[in-house]
């Protein structure tokens, strides 16, 4: 039997243990051992290496079970809590190594059942609150395994501590080497003997006397079994240093379909090596790369590939480190991909079992994308209505292909462009995108490049641009450029791309400093590839005010005052957008000074508007300026301020209106479904109408209520399509789709004569009003906002005939001033030219209390409730009735019909049949669907 050695196993206990991430004792460890696990900081990716903290451990078990490496079974620890029964022991008299013991024995400790066969424990470590980590080279989990309790003879090496390791002439390392019983242990380098032993443990000094490439090989007998196992070290070649070849680029650079020229831009360093899959992942001084003569980037030439094939390589570092490109366009990763579907990603190759870390991907000859739209026209930026989604909780199959077959509903309901939470590859599957790891490679969790080319392509045959995400504030520990000069869990001062510590407090990740050129070709390279290669619309830059080397770490309004060195970073990027890109969109994520941000829209860039907490307090019943939705509020000369009400970022509007709008009004109830989702017209009508680009967050056009923080802020959220078999829900997105049909299809939603105000008689500022003035026609939009009768005063700028939009009814003004009485929630649209009917039909405007007070009966006794309720309601005639329980996440857990019931009160006794939580009843009559809340207590 033979077999290579892939990463470090074991460690003999009674040695030093200064050179090993992980050990234990005994070494190799069963399922009904007592097991004591060694952790080095000072090894791995060293990120609590002189943390100064006490080390926790995260624990779990790899079984027959699990899909992949992420998926631990039996943890018994909850991250970020300083349990101190999770709490490691510093072993005496060893620098920064600690100890954890699984007592009495793995089986007990981690609850495992007879059905299960433990094959891998599972560790990262941290700080008390989880923000440092201890992981093992490139952010991944650590590993180590569990052999079976019929173990045969194995042999393994204790050291050195990976298979492949890089030496000097003139060094002694010390190979130790280990059997799992008593056994004849035989060293061999390169065919000949080293040294013999009888026993379970062998060590020898051996002293390297010659350059290249050389085998080292263990071998044990035990008289009726054998094992063998194996590492390579290269002593380096002294290569002269020799220019890079012309016109070759950092990373990648395919010549013809045949060559390939790979440059690793890494100053300071010693050595480089590729590992790759055209020759077996050998670690050979063939593959030794050529330093240039500045001694800061590293290069070599791969010839005789084979057009078609797949080809896999990483870079390995002065001996100790593996890292991916940092200019990859697609990776492998050894941990998330065993999640990813044939469905989203057809045929994606399975890992190497030869290679360990990340590894870049390419396919030369692979044939290439067709488009079919060569002339597609992007809309002014004014005229935009972005479609903010996030492809996890927008569609089950979180793939491309079926956000292609979704894109029917987004063109019809009018929106004009699509903006893509981040795909570019990020750590982990199952996250919002914005702890990016390789920025120009796409992540495959949503699908291959040639998909994601039909996507856009699709999309712009609709009239739909497409943006996307990107994220330059920062990098996560999983990205080659952090791992290349990192340590003390941060990046080192010889860092060229990022910050020893962030320059401001919103930081996550690690920070770049965009006034380091390396920075900025990174980061234009990458944005070059991104509009090329996808033909992407424009980006929207996250967190684009940590663009700055001006140091606030702790002052958050220092932070955000007029920043000259970021605005000239920023203008950088952006004429380097449109110098790729002619007219691309440039959105920045801003929230600066005023003054910061009125220059960069001077320049042409656009700004993120935060207009959420007034329409939610709107919403809500509650008094809120809502000047602000208009650029001109802020002094800008341009509409380049996208508004919105809702993003990722904010809770949503109909769940803040369930849970905390006004109830003072018995007939209003914010907090009933029908009412919110009537407000949340009422608010929609004016925020639409007034020109300037406007953002929609995925699903907000039918009044989407689950919060923001249901499952973790980031985690995964119901996707609830369901909301179009409900015609409450529907007429939303109907009045939604009306109003961008109206931008889209009228100069007048677009014109830069046009005032917002606030004008009533009541005491309180609740009534609003958008007037909007164009060479095509007139508009009047008015809204009350509060939850009773509001009366409100409207300047026409005309007499005549006005056509209400949404009613089709008709106004003729004799005076230019005219008093509304407005219901509450009650919103018009007055045109001065009639218009087509809006999607869906005419419909009512006025509020919805004659609607409530139909079913003001509809209640929940007792509510909260425990092991019954029961439900009361009226009708004023004989219909049939339905009751339909849905939880939080929109699943129905049971549903009654009751056939045809008369007019009058009724009661109908339910068992709660259902555990402690929050509830949705929904009683269906042929008045239309009510909802209440029901809370199950224990």
């Amino acid at each position: 039997m033979k077999k290579t050695l892939l990463l470090l196993l074991g460690v003999i206990c009674t040695v030093n243990l200064s050179a090993q991430l992980i050990s234990t004792d005994p070494v190799f460890p069963r399922a009904s051992d007592e097991v004591t696990v060694f952790f080095n900081a000072k090894e791995g990716d060293a990120g609590l290496e002189n943390c100064n903290c006490d080390v926790y451990g995260h624990f779990g078990i790899i079984t027959q079970e699990s899909t992949n490496p992420s998926d631990w079974q039996n943890v018994p620890t909850t991250w970020g809590e300083a349990n101190a029964d999770w709490l490691l022991t510093p072993v005496p008299g060893q620098d920064q190594v600690y100890s954890f013991t699984f007592s009495p024995s793995i089986n007990d400790y981690f609850n495992v059942e007879m059905s299960q066969e433990v094959l891998e424990l599972a560790f990262v470590f941290r700080n008390g609150d989880g923000s440092q980590t201890g992981k093992s080279d490139g952010g991944q989990d650590i590993f180590y395994p569990v052999y079976p309790e019929d173990l045969p003879l194995t042999a393994i090496f204790v050291n050195p501590s990976q298979s492949e390791t890089i030496l000097e002439l003139g060094e002694t390392i010390t190979i130790r080497g280990a059997a799992s019983e008593t056994a004849d242990m035989t060293l061999i380098e390169d065919g000949l003997p080293l040294t013999m032993v009888n026993g379970t443990t062998i060590e020898y000094d051996l002293n390297v006397t010659e350059p290249g490439t050389h085998v080292v090989e263990l071998f044990v007998d035990n008289g009726s079994e054998t094992d063998v196992v194996s590492f390579t070290y290269a002593v380096p070649l002294d290569i002269p240093a020799q220019d890079l070849p012309a016109g070759a680029e950092l990373g990648f650079n395919l010549v013809g379909d045949t060559s390939l020229i790979l440059a690793l831009y890494a100053p300071n360093k010693e050595n480089v090596f590729v590992l790759t899959n055209i020759n077996d992942w050998a670690l050979t001084t063939d593959l030794q790369m050529t330093p240039t003569p500045d001694g800061t980037t590293w290069w070599t030439q791969l010839d005789g590939l084979e057009p078609g094939q797949n080809y896999f390589y990483q870079y390995l570092v002065d001996g100790n480190l593996k890292i991916a490109d940092p200019y990859s366009t697609l990776i492998l990763d050894p941990n998330a991909d065993g999640e990813i579907d044939d469905l989203t990603f057809p045929d994606l190759p399975d890992y190497p079992v030869e290679a360990s870390g990340f590894l870049t991907w390419l396919r030369p000859g692979a044939a290439e994308y067709e488009w079919q739209v060569d002339d597609f026209e992007r809309p002014e930026q004014t005229e935009l209505v972005v479609y903010e989604l996030l492809v996890r909780d927008f569609i089950e199959t979180h793939n491309y292909q079926t956000m292609i077959d979704t894109l029917d509903y987004l063109e019809n309901l009018g929106v004009t462009a699509i903006e893509l939470m981040p795909v570019q590859e990020f750590e982990n599957n199952n996250s919002w995108g914005y702890n990016p790891s390789f920025h120009m490679a796409l992540d495959k969790y949503y699908g291959t490049p040639n998909k994601f080319k039909e996507f856009v392509d699709a999309c712009h045959a609709r009239g739909i641009a497409v943006i996307v995400d990107v994220v330059y504030n920062h990098a996560f520990g999983q990205s080659p450029l952090v791992q290349l000069y990192f340590e003390n869990g941060a990046p080192s001062p010889e860092s060229p791309w990022f910050n020893e510590s962030p320059t401001h407090p919103f930081n996550v990740g690690f920070d770049f400093n965009h006034e380091a050129q390396v920075t900025r070709d990174f980061v234009k390279r990458t944005i070059t590839y991104w509009l090329e290669e996808f033909r992407l619309d424009g980006f929207r830059f996250d967190l684009s005010k940590g663009f700055t080397q001006t140091p606030n770490p702790d002052n958050v309004g220092a932070w955000g005052q007029y920043d000259e060195s970021r605005i000239t970073i920023l203008k950088d990027y952006a004429d380097h957008v449109w110098d790729v890109t002619p007219g691309a969109y440039v959105i920045l994520e801003h929230f600066a000074a005023n003054s910061e941000e009125h220059e960069l829209s001077n320049y042409g860039m656009m700004l993120w508007g935060n207009n959420h907490f007034n329409f939610e307090n709107a919403v809500k019943g509650n008094s809120a300026s809502l000047n602000n939705v208009s650029y001109k509020a802020r002094g800008f000369n341009d509409p380049h301020v996208v508004q919105y009400m809702e993003s990722h970022d904010e809770e949503r509007l109909m769940y803040s209106a369930l849970e905390s709008g006004q109830q003072i009004n018995q007939f209003h109830d914010v907090r009933d479904l029908n009412v919110a989702l009537r407000r949340v017209e009422l608010a929609s009508a004016i925020f639409y109408t007034v020109p300037g680009p406007k953002m929609l967050w995925q699903f907000g056009e039918h009044g989407y209520d689950v919060s923001i923080n249901f499952n973790g802020r980031t985690g995964p959220k119901p996707i609830r399509w369901f909301y179009l078999d409900e015609a409450d829900r529907n007429r939303l997105r109907n009045v939604t789709s009306s109003l961008m049909n109206l931008r889209k299809n009228h100069d007048v939603f677009h014109t830069d004569d046009f005032s917002i105000a606030i004008n009533n008689v009541g005491s309180e500022a609740k009534a609003k009003r958008v007037n909007l003035n164009g060479t095509d026609m007139n508009v009047i939009t008015i809204g009350n906002f509060d939850v009773f009768d509001n009366q409100m005063i409207v300047n026409f700028p005309s007499t005549g005939v006005w056509y209400e939009y949404f009613s089709g009814e008709t106004l003729t003004v004799d005076e230019l001033q005219q008093v509304f009485e407005l219901t509450p929630s009650e919103y018009r649209l007055y045109t001065d030219v009639q218009l087509e009917e809006p999607v869906g039909g005419y419909i009512q405007t006025t509020g919805v209390k004659e609607l409530v007070a139909e079913l003001s009966a509809f209640s929940l006794r007792p509510n909260p409730a425990t092991d019954w309720v029961q439900v009361h309601f009226t009708l004023r005639e004989s219909s049939e009735v339905n009751l339909q329980l849905v939880n939080q996440a929109g699943q129905q857990i049971f549903a009654q019909h009751y056939g045809q019931l008369l007019s009058g009160n009724h009661q109908l006794d339910l068992g709660t049949v259902v555990g402690p939580g929050v509830y949705y009843l929904h009683l269906q009559t042929a008045s239309g669907t009510e909802t209440r809340k029901l809370v199950v207590l224990e």
